[in-house]
């Protein structure tokens, strides 16, 4: 069945360059993210294989109160490396960065992103129900309802499944209780940087992140976690230079 979404008539063509060309193939303006999220979603509605069973809600099982935070970012993890597996997410992301650059890895995640953006809307859970979706249950229809969980899931599987490595940031507003974490979004490595990518916010660009919060976590998709401040420290080099000047003047002084 997906070997045959792939037929076409491969045939070349001469245009006026007399250069060949597959029949087929256009020159799309890469960075005009509707025009593309119509191309990609036209395509995609009629990729998709058909639900074999009844659409399903996912709930999930929280054992501790103490530990539901981790719990829930632990099935969040593992949906995403199912998903990032899933051959329909994996030529999602093929089609979606089609047209761009080979190795132009910034617009390869600014294209994803705002076809997610795109193709959810954000919609909250089930009134005391946590629920979570999978990747390929997320790309099923448009404006297809999910929250930030779902965000999280669909760009992280679709950006692994091409290569991108992915963390998970969660953070929380209360200050008298450190540890209820209330928001959770995806950050990417575009070279030596990690850029938040936070769908659920309405009009929030790649790059985006909430400025202010009480307490915040990092979790790797290896397991471990990484401390907030430290990553702040590395991605800020005005940061490093006025620490390493305040240092040298103690020294000296």
């Amino acid at each position: 069945m997906l070997a045959n979404s792939f037929c076409y008539n491969a045939h070349t063509v001469m245009i006026k360059s007399n250069r060949p060309q597959f029949e087929g193939d256009i020159s799309p303006n890469v960075d005009d993210y509707d025009t593309e999220y119509v191309r990609v979603a036209s395509w995609l509605d009629k990729f998709l294989p058909k639900a074999t069973d009844d659409l399903k809600t996912y709930d999930v099982q929280l054992t501790d109160s103490n530990r539901a935070t981790y719990e829930s970012v632990e099935v969040i993890k593992k949906l995403i490396e199912e998903g990032k597996k899933d051959i329909v997410v994996r030529t999602t992301a093929e089609k979606i960065v089609q047209y761009i650059a080979p190795k132009d890895y910034e617009r390869e995640v600014k294209a994803i992103y705002n076809f997610v953006v795109r193709r959810l809307r954000y919609t909250k859970d089930i009134h005391r129900v946590e629920t979570v979706h999978t990747a390929r249950e997320l790309l099923r229809r448009h404006k297809k309802a999910a929250d930030c969980d779902d965000f999280v899931i669909l760009t992280g599987a679709l950006l692994q499944s091409i290569g991108h490595p992915i963390r998970i940031v969660i953070i929380g507003n209360n200050y008298l209780d450190k540890s209820d974490y209330s928001h959770i979004y995806l950050q990417v490595l575009a070279g030596k940087k990690w850029v938040s990518l936070d769908g659920s916010v309405p009009g929030a660009k790649a790059g985006w992140e909430a400025p202010k919060f009480a307490t915040k976590k990092v979790f790797n998709m290896d397991g471990t976690e990484d401390d907030p401040s430290i990553s702040t420290l590395n991605q800020n080099p005005i940061i490093i230079w006025i620490l390493l000047l305040s240092a040298t003047y103690l020294l000296l002084k």
